[in-house]
């Protein structure tokens, strides 16, 4: 029976979690406490109420062409070992990302652990949408001049590096995290589970910049042009973010070009019916229109492909270019 959990059968999935994913009880204590209680969890269950195979379905704030919109992170993706390869995890997917399209959130998102859970995701109309920057804390790195601060943030930080990270990230990507004053304190939190810390930069108590550190690894880094040269992170970059537009009408309402014309776009998509089909899309800087038609395509796509353009993640000399900034930025924790 594949269905979701009401809140009280919700703990049900910690044999299942734990089996699957080694996580320390630190951690483990704070997905089940924190992230469990505001989200969604799908699974497939036998007779016995024994669960077989779930999904965690995280909502996430967003900013998206500089408005607000819905979203959902995919996590926890697990199936009991002796059932794998039998179709239980494809179906939850499968009616997970339907459901998501008919909330009205504009896309679904996920972090692959490995190239072949990759080509998985693959399959269900997911793509690689961000590069993620390798970073490490090492002794050489350069420190910040006597008339720069660096320091460890804690919750009384939360407003100003939310002011901060919002606009830095509204001036540099098209989509990300919203970065509210609520996402910093849970960070805080959460970091400290990890062992680890934000470190922030600032002059005259103004930040100009802040990493988030756990061990030597480098999650995240936003940091003013002015004060780069501190920055840790190598100019390597490897695949670290997936994601699969669930809404594209909704999506589409969003979008904003460079370009002023007009495009008829046959898109593919295999699981959503109201996006497979032939679309005319009537683009400028300000406004646009996205109907179905039954007009001759000037180009065939599929959900994965127009996901990754949408996000800003590949071009296509066909299509528009996109007033997305630099893509897509998602560095996510829980």
């Amino acid at each position: 029976m594949v269905k979701y959990l009401d809140d009280y059968e919700k703990l049900n999935i910690v044999e299942l979690y734990e089996e699957t994913f080694h996580d320390d009880e630190e951690y483990c204590k704070f997905f089940y406490d924190r992230v469990i209680p505001k989200s969604e969890i799908l699974v497939d269950m036998d007779e016995t109420k024994k669960i077989n195979s779930m999904i965690t379905v995280i909502p996430k704030d967003v900013t998206l062409y500089k408005n607000n919109a819905k979203a959902v992170y995919l996590y926890g993706v697990a199936t009991k070992s002796e059932l794998r390869k039998k179709g239980i995890m494809s179906e939850l997917l499968r009616r997970c990302i339907v459901d998501c399209s008919n909330k009205e959130n504009v896309f679904v998102y996920l972090i692959p652990d490995s190239n072949e859970n990759a080509d998985y995701y693959k399959k269900f109309g997911f793509e690689y949408v961000m590069d993620r920057k390798i970073g490490k804390r090492e002794e050489k790195i350069k420190k910040p001049s006597h008339t720069i601060l660096q320091r460890h943030a804690n919750k009384t930080d939360a407003v100003r590096l939310s002011i901060f990270a919002q606009n830095n990230l509204k001036n540099n990507y098209g989509v990300f995290l919203t970065r509210t004053k609520e996402y910093y304190e849970y960070m805080c939190d959460f970091i400290k589970v990890e062992q680890g810390s934000i470190e922030i930069l600032s002059k005259d108590k103004i930040i100009l910049g802040y990493r988030i550190l756990v061990e030597d690894d480098i999650f995240e880094e936003i940091m003013e042009e002015s004060i780069r040269q501190y920055s840790v992170l190598d100019s390597k970059t490897e695949p670290y973010a997936m994601a699969r537009i669930a809404n594209v009408s909704k999506f589409m309402e969003y979008v904003s070009t460079k370009e002023t014309g007009r495009v008829v776009i046959k898109l593919k998509d295999e699981l959503i019916k109201e996006n497979n089909g032939t679309f005319a899309w009537n683009f400028s800087a300000s406004s646009k229109r996205w109907a179905k038609t039954d007009k001759i395509p000037d180009i065939e796509i599929n959900i994965a492909d127009f996901t990754a353009y949408l996000l800003g993640y590949k071009k296509y000399k066909n299509l528009p270019e996109l007033n997305i900034g630099a893509g897509f930025y998602i560095n996510d924790y829980l």
